[in-house]
């Protein structure tokens, strides 16, 4: 009967468990605003703080039927959001594919985002600046305005170009830098209708940082293969050879190795050292003993 008892417990432990978790997904039940749905991490203000993961960068905002994503002092309209990949796509409130004269509210650079959600690789910026003469290159696209109109010149010429790497001409004031998708399936050489289209695609954050607890606390390189997070160790997961790894990996690999060994000749000094001294021990005895009855050596 004895034995029987922790088992119940255990039993009833798990029966609680189970029933608040079930309840805690009454609770939470997935809403949506406009044609999005709206589950863990993310919760709408309206929903209870439990419902979402426990950061105010994923509390998100309906507003007549548009999602809202804040982050700090900006609010960016959320087009979709992908939870098999761990994505959000948001877009500048003021961006619209049909409007090719409108400009971005907001000016980001690459690390702009909260430290939770990380901007995804493709990304690529979109710069809008201004020139006190005309540039001639494909790369230059014309578009609207998007500068400070009280520190300009009457006559000026406004560009947009996608993409980095790309040289400023000394004539040219940088004004603004978003980010975008980037292009899909279209030339190197954009339009910019193509350029407003990508904006309005909107920049992909990926939210996966926040499952790779247990990688960090391992000293693990955290990370996002399609679908499926990976935790890698850079000893342990390098398919380098040994000899091609750096010092650091070499000596984690031959560490336990050179400590075994160590210990196995220092236990092997001391062993030597103890029979060497067990064997002057019994010399040194029986030269005594030898002594004492007078027996010849």
């Amino acid at each position: 009967m004895l034995f029987a008892i922790p088992s119940i417990l255990l039993l009833l432990l798990f029966l609680t468990v189970n029933s608040r978790a079930q309840d805690n997904n009454i609770n939470c039940p997935s809403s949506s605003c406009g044609n999005l749905r709206i589950s863990y991490p993310f919760r709408l203000t309206s929903s209870p703080k439990s419902c979402g993961y426990d950061d105010p960068s994923f509390e998100l905002e309906c507003r007549n039927n548009q999602t809202i994503f804040k982050v700090r002092s900006r609010m960016y309209m959320v087009r979709d959001i992908n939870y098999e990949i761990y994505s959000i796509w948001v877009v500048d409130p003021s961006i619209n594919r049909a409007n090719l004269s409108s400009c971005p509210v907001y000016s980001n650079a690459y690390d702009s985002w909260t430290s939770i959600f990380w901007s995804i690789h493709l990304n690529r910026p979109v710069s809008f600046l201004h020139c006190v003469a005309p540039v001639n290159s494909p790369k230059y696209v014309e578009a609207p305005f998007c500068g400070n109109t009280s520190s300009t010149s009457s006559q000026i010429y406004s560009y947009v170009m996608e993409g980095d790497g790309i040289a400023l001409s000394e004539s040219c004031t940088l004004d603004r830098v978003v980010w975008s998708s980037g292009p899909k399936g279209r030339s190197s050489n954009p339009s910019l209708g193509g350029i407003y289209g990508d904006l309005s695609d909107g920049v992909e954050l990926s939210w996966f940082r926040i499952h790779c607890g247990e990688c960090s606390r391992s000293n693990g390189d955290c990370g996002l293969e399609g679908s499926r997070i990976t935790c890698k160790h850079q000893c342990k997961d390098d398919r380098t050879t040994l000899s091609q790894q750096g010092f650091k990996c070499q000596l984690e690999y031959w560490a336990p190795y050179i400590v075994g060994y160590g210990m196995f000749a220092y236990g092997g000094l001391i062993g030597l050292r103890f029979l060497i001294g067990f064997v002057f021990l019994m010399v040194l005895v029986v030269s005594q003993w030898r002594k004492r009855h007078h027996l010849p050596l």
